[in-house]
Formats: structure tokens, C-alpha cells, sequence
């Protein structure tokens, strides 16, 4: 995404999709690092991270599960276990 928007003159701009997010920027131009909101299911709520010159990707079972009788499978794999 971040290459087609260059290709369009974009000159700075934080692309994310579904919990992935990585800030481009001319360093001529550089605003500071991005500030990016991670909701975290915790008391505290939410925590922001500063961007610049680097990506984030979050994942949370949270929100994405299935359950199948009394079992609750993460969208995530153990690579352990080979398993939710």
C-alpha cells in the first residue's frame, strides 16, 4: 500500500490494515514519529506507541476466536502445540 501511494506523490502517510501499520515518511519532511493507539482488553485500557522507522503488527484473541463446544480457539497458532 505504502509503495502505491508513493508511486501517487503521497510524501508522508501511516498505512494500516486489520491490526498492521508501518508510517512512511520523506525524511525531509518527517513530522515526528506517528502515534498509534493499541487497545490492550486490560484495565489500562489502551497504550500508544510512537512510529518512526518501523512497523507494528497486534494480534488479540480477544476479539478474534471461535468456539467450538466448551473451547475457545484463538485465531493465532501455537507453533508448539501445531494448534490454536
Amino acid at each position: 500500500m505504502a509503495a502505491v501511494l508513493q508511486e501517487h506523490g503521497l510524501r508522508h502517510a501511516l498505512v494500516a490494515l486489520d491490526g498492521e501499520a508501518a508510517p512512511w515518511q520523506q525524511a525531509s519532511i518527517a513530522p515526528g514519529p506517528w502515534r498509534w493507539s493499541v487497545l490492550k482488553p486490560t484495565p489500562r485500557g489502551t497504550e500508544v506507541i510512537e512510529l518512526k522507522d518501523l512497523a507494528v503488527a497486534t494480534s488479540g484473541d480477544y476479539r478474534r476466536y471461535l468456539r467450538v463446544g466448551d473451547a475457545r480457539l484463538a485465531h493465532t497458532m501455537d507453533a508448539r502445540r501445531a494448534a490454536p
